[in-house]
Order: structure tokens, then sequence, then C-alpha cells
């Protein structure tokens, strides 16, 4: 990992330590994709105070205050898998991520939509598939002229 130290990220993140991912990468000229590593290692050279020892309760307390595991591998200098181990099921339950957490879905009892008219996955821009096909409601039975005259003999 020594290739990813930048001095130049040093400078920034001393100066604008609270600045974007996208901050960083525009000053640098550095592909977005590519400066989060590079952010993570650079972070406790810029700041000493960041680093931690790695043992349990400080990855345990790192994770609970959100840092996600590639962060604790830089502030402690050990490897993720490392880190994992020493964390173990503790630091691994927390979760730093974005969405709804794993398990944390519970279904209703009875299951649908609640009696909700808005379709799954659709947000409304859909018909519901009783009224698809269906001529609007001023129109009910009639024929429009060019549907008649397409049928007339002459």
């Amino acid at each position: 990992m020594a290739g990813l130290e930048n001095s130049k990220l040093v400078t920034l993140l001393k100066k604008n330590p609270d600045e974007s991912e996208t901050f960083y990468a525009d000053k640098l000229n550095v592909a977005k994709t590519k400066i989060g590593p590079m952010i993570w290692f650079n972070e406790p050279i810029a700041n000493p105070k960041l680093k931690f020892t790695g043992n349990k309760a400080n990855i345990v307390k790192a994770r609970k205050a959100g840092i996600r595991w590639e962060r604790i591998s830089a502030r402690t200098g050990k490897s993720i898998a490392e880190v994992k181990e020493i964390g173990g099921k503790e630091a691994a339950d927390v979760y730093t991520g974005r969405g709804r957490p794993v398990g944390s879905y519970k279904p209703t009892s009875g299951g649908g939509s609640g009696g909700k008219t808005s379709g799954r996955g659709t947000s409304g821009r859909r018909a519901s598939s009783s009224k698809a096909g269906r001529r609007p409601a001023g129109r009910a039975g009639r024929r429009t002229r060019a549907e008649a005259k397409s049928s007339d003999p002459k």
C-alpha cells in the first residue's frame, strides 16, 4: 500500500479534513473510483490522532462509530481479514452500510400491500391489470369513425 501514499493528498487532508471524496478526486485529477483507498490510507498520515491499536475493544468501538472495515484496517495498520478476525462477531454484527441491514425485514401478517392501491415497483406508472386494454369511460361500446369506416362496405 506504500504506492498509495501521496504527499499532495496528505496536504489536502490536513487543510480540508471534512471534504468529500469528489473534492479530493477533482483536486488531484484522480478517478473517483480510485480516490477512496488513497484517502483511507493517507488519513492516519495526515492526522496521527486517527491511528489506534488493533485490539478487539477498539475495533468494536470503531465499528459502532460507523467506521467501515477498510478505514479500520488503514488506521490500525492491519489487513482487513486480520481486523475482522480480531473484531469477531461483535464487530461483524454492527451495520455500517447503506440501505436496510440484512435480517431487518419483518413481513407483516397477511402479506400483500395492506389495501394500498399502488403496485409494487411501478410507482404508479402502469395501469392496474383490470383496467389495461379498456376504452375510455365516455366511449363505452361505441366505435370511432375510423373503426366504423374500415368495416363499412361501400
